[in-house]
């Protein structure tokens, strides 16, 4: 990233759960006394880059107003679409007339809530490093 360049956030949260068999979508499972949700919100705004969090929901979601971060001035809410990919786009959509070209986005699925600081700041730093490179940083699991 240039010294100039913002960093943005997408946060894909639209997604129904059906997969996981449960009656309310991951994203909104409870954790540790917070949705999964507000967890995964939390890491990004936590890290002082991040201008701004946009997360896409299913059309005929209401759950997300009861989110810790409903009325967070840095978290704006767009509709998401029938596949992840619809609803990154559509989130973007709304960040096209802010964002420069320049500017990079990071986005971060609505289920995953155990991102750190430490991998947003890796992640932030590989776009300065490798600007041409798109990262996906992981953390490998042990069972």
């Amino acid at each position: 990233m240039s010294g100039d360049a913002a960093l943005w956030a997408v946060v894909p949260a639209a997604g129904s759960g059906l997969r996981m068999g449960t009656e309310v979508p991951k994203q909104y499972l409870r954790l540790r006394g917070r949705s999964v949700l507000d967890h995964a919100l939390a890491a990004l705004l936590d890290h002082p880059a991040i201008r701004c969090a946009v997360v896409a929901v299913a059309a005929d979601d209401l759950r997300w107003r009861d989110c810790d971060h409903a009325r967070e001035p840095r978290v704006r809410w767009v509709t998401g679409g029938a596949e992840r990919c619809h609803s990154v786009l559509n989130a973007l959509g709304e960040l096209a007339g802010e964002a420069a070209a320049d500017d990079w986005v990071l986005v971060h699925d609505a289920a995953r809530p155990c991102l750190s600081r430490e991998t947003s700041t890796a992640s932030s730093t590989a776009c300065a490093i490798m600007p041409w490179v798109a990262c996906w940083p992981c953390r490998c699991a042990t069972p």
